[in-house]
C-alpha cells in the first residue's frame, strides 16, 4: 500500500536495482493526490490506484507516442483536471504543458490582460514556439478587447501544436480550447476553468 490507497500487486516495479519508469510516475501521480502537504481536490481513479492497471495504460501510450521519457503526464487538456484516468490524461510535451497551464492566483482582470498606466490595456500571450515567457499582442481601449486578442492568438497557437500532436484526443482539444462563447454576457474560454 503506498500513501494508505496505492496497491501493487505485481512483482516488485524495479529494473536493475533502479525504479522502473512506469512505479516512478504511477508514485508520482499518487503522492500529488494523496500526500498530507498538498492542498487540492485532485483524486486518482479507482483502477489506477492499482499500479498494474497504470503500467498497462502507460505501454499503451507507448505504442502511440514511442519513448515516453521526455514527456509529461497531463490531466487538465482533456477534462476539468480533477481526477487521473484513461480518459482525463495524456502525455504531451513540456510545451505543451506550459501552453495550457493556468495560473490559479486570484485575478482582477481577464487572462492574458494586464494595465498600462500609459496605453490601456495590454495583451499578451505565451508563444510555445520560442523561450520568451509571453509576447506582447498590443494595446487596447477596454479589457475585452484585449482578452479577445489573447483568445485568437491563443487559439492560433493551439491550432499550431495540434498539428504537430500525435495524440488525436489532444489535438481535438487544444483546436477546441480556446473557442469564444458566451455565458452570462461575459466572454469565456471553452475548458478553460480558472478564467
Amino acid at each position: 500500500m503506498f500513501k494508505g490507497v496505492g496497491v501493487v500487486v505485481i512483482p516488485t516495479p524495479y529494473t536493475d536495482g533502479k525504479r522502473c519508469q512506469y512505479y516512478a510516475r504511477w508514485k508520482n501521480m499518487i503522492r500529488r493526490c494523496y500526500s498530507r502537504n498538498q492542498d487540492n481536490d485532485v483524486v486518482v481513479c479507482d483502477d489506477w490506484l492499482v499500479y498494474s492497471n497504470f503500467k498497462y495504460w502507460m505501454i499503451q501510450q507507448e505504442k502511440l507516442h514511442g519513448d515516453l521519457t521526455s514527456l509529461q503526464l497531463d490531466k487538465d487538456i482533456l477534462s476539468d483536471g480533477l481526477m487521473y484516468s484513461p480518459s482525463a490524461c495524456a502525455f504531451v510535451t513540456a510545451e505543451v504543458n506550459l501552453f495550457v497551464h493556468v495560473s490559479r492566483k486570484p485575478r482582477n482582470l481577464p487572462i492574458g490582460v494586464t494595465i498600462s498606466d500609459r496605453y490601456g490595456y495590454k495583451s499578451q500571450c505565451r508563444n510555445p514556439f520560442d523561450r520568451k515567457s509571453s509576447n506582447h499582442i498590443g494595446y487596447f481601449d477596454t479589457k475585452e478587447d484585449a482578452h479577445e486578442a489573447w483568445r485568437l492568438k491563443k487559439h492560433e497557437y493551439a491550432c499550431r501544436l495540434a498539428d504537430i500532436e500525435t495524440d488525436p484526443r489532444v489535438s481535438i482539444s487544444l483546436r477546441s480550447r480556446y473557442v469564444k462563447c458566451n455565458h452570462d454576457n461575459m466572454e469565456t474560454i471553452v475548458n478553460d476553468k480558472y478564467n
